[in-house]
């Protein structure tokens, strides 16, 4: 997440309750000033620094999320494949965990298709996501833990439980 909006100074990476290591910060906004947080996925355990992205094959077996199928240690595979497939599980556990992201659950089954080459690319998927209406995207989200009680409460009377 870029926290650039939540905390305007910045924090140290390893100390974050302080600006540069040393003296604490004091300001902060509440998340829920905040109109808009960019969230990146940056890593999932496989990270490597290519020169280029076209033409790249690489093996290796270790990751994060053990279950991509073309993991190996003999045979080469496209790394950025592989990424789409990590992203793409990320996304139906995400969509399994929460009401309400049903319609993202397409979006996962094509990013994590065995067969690396029958995988969406990153520019099919956004343009999957670009197709989803305004509404689908603005509908409430709610844990599955959360019971049906604190969503009454919370849709007609406007409490708000942290769940």
């Amino acid at each position: 997440m870029d926290a650039t909006e939540l905390i305007p100074g910045g924090f140290h990476f390893f100390k974050p309750d302080t600006r540069d290591g040393v003296e604490p910060w004091r300001e902060w906004r509440e998340r829920g000033s905040v109109k808009s947080l960019h969230y990146y996925f940056i890593d999932f355990g496989i990270s490597r620094h290519y020169t280029s992205n076209t033409g790249i094959r690489d093996v290796g077996i270790l990751a994060q999320d053990q279950s991509f199928p073309e993991r190996s240690m003999t045979i080469p595979y496209d790394p950025f494949k592989t990424d789409i497939f990590h992203l793409g599980n990320v996304i139906l556990k995400i969509v399994k965990e929460y009401d309400g992201l049903e319609y993202f659950s397409r979006i996962g089954n094509v990013m994590t298709r065995k067969n690396p080459a029958e995988r969406a690319s990153l520019p099919e998927v956004l343009a999957m996501i670009d197709c989803l209406k305004p509404k689908q995207l603005k509908r409430r989200v709610w844990s599955k833990d959360n019971p049906v009680f604190f969503r009454i409460l919370t849709q007609f009377f406007g409490y708000d439980f942290c769940m």
